[in-house]
């Protein structure tokens, strides 16, 4: 009875973010083209034909915080993790507004990694020492944020990995028993599976930076909260399972990039 009220809320979760975001898309749509955020091609990597308007993550932020509202108490390493993909929205925000630097870009994803690591969302693993934990869950962070904004260079695509990534963690976590991170993987989905509509091909709006960077983050950190090691010591690798073809596609891309001459930040 108490695992059909969990189910029932998630279920609620899911569809509140997703009729929300419904409305949030054509909202932030319109605010982009008001003030000219737009994406305009270049024609090497941004092949698109007309420009495109941005602020899709804010549309995603805003959907994931309206479910939230109606489902978990956002409290504790919550309301912790929330408030470091905040940082990242505001980041990547910064960054569709007025373009930054590689190293700004790269020292602000440098800070909101260590204000993750300093409220105690990363790798606990009997494992290793402490401190090797916080090491490679920094790189952990640091790769799959900048993942995500490396494919979001095509419609839909990186929202396409990120709703596949939040089912998997969604069935995860009810193996696990962990309901409360199933509800929050709820809301994040409903408002993806809104924003998929307007982004498919071809999309009407981009995620843009402040969106790329705030779900990389999400999918990079909520791994943290699920007990991996319950049915198997090496459970903690199933996350890297999510995200092989991910970062094997990514280390092409960076490649790529790099032998070009240009910044993949």
């Amino acid at each position: 009875m108490i695992t059909q009220c969990f189910f029932l809320q998630g279920l609620l979760v899911l569809l509140v973010s997703l009729f929300l975001s419904f409305y949030f898309v054509p909202f932030f749509r319109a605010v982009a083209i008001r003030f000219n955020i737009l994406d305009a091609p270049d024609g090497k990597i941004k092949i698109h034909k007309k420009p495109t308007p941005y602020l899709g993550g804010l549309a995603v932020y805003c959907g994931l915080l309206c479910g939230l509202a109606v489902g978990v108490s956002v409290v504790g390493n919550t309301l912790l993790f929330l408030i470091g993909i905040t940082l990242l929205l505001f980041l990547g925000l910064v960054d569709d507004l007025t373009p930054l630097k590689p190293y700004q870009k790269f020292g602000g994803q440098l800070l909101v990694v260590f204000c993750f690591l300093r409220s105690g969302i990363y790798l606990k693993e009997h494992f290793f020492y402490s401190s090797v934990n916080m090491v490679i869950s920094a790189l952990w962070i640091l790769t799959i944020v900048n993942g995500f904004n490396l494919v979001d260079v095509m419609d839909g695509l990186a929202t396409i990995i990120a709703i596949g990534a939040a089912g998997s963690f969604i069935i995860i976590s009810i193996l696990l028993h962990q309901y409360d991170i199933m509800i929050l993987l709820c809301a994040f989905l409903g408002a993806l599976l809104a924003f998929l509509y307007y982004n498919r091909p071809p999309a009407t709006i981009y995620l843009g930076d402040a969106g790329s960077l705030s779900i990389g983050g999400f999918l990079a950190t909520v791994p943290f909260f699920l007990k991996w090691g319950t049915y198997n010591v090496y459970g903690y690798l199933t996350p890297i399972i999510f995200f092989s073809n991910t970062d094997c596609g990514n280390c092409f891309t960076y490649y790529h990039t790099f032998i070009q001459g240009n910044s993949f930040l």
